[in-house]
């Protein structure tokens, strides 16, 4: 995919699992070239252990 076609925007909520723990943050900025995507985010939380991601 190029990078236009992604949509992440500055506010966005993200969330994953990792090695069974889960985590949540927010986007902070999104910077895009002809190549990339770079992204930065806030601050990270580790969400409790029976927090439900879809």
């Amino acid at each position: 995919m190029k990078p236009e076609q992604y949509d992440l925007q500055p506010g966005d909520i993200v969330r994953w699992q990792e090695e069974g723990r889960k985590f949540e943050t927010e986007i902070a900025t999104v910077e895009r070239t002809a190549v990339r995507v770079k992204v930065t985010f806030g601050e990270l939380k580790l969400l409790p252990p029976d927090y439900f991601l879809a």
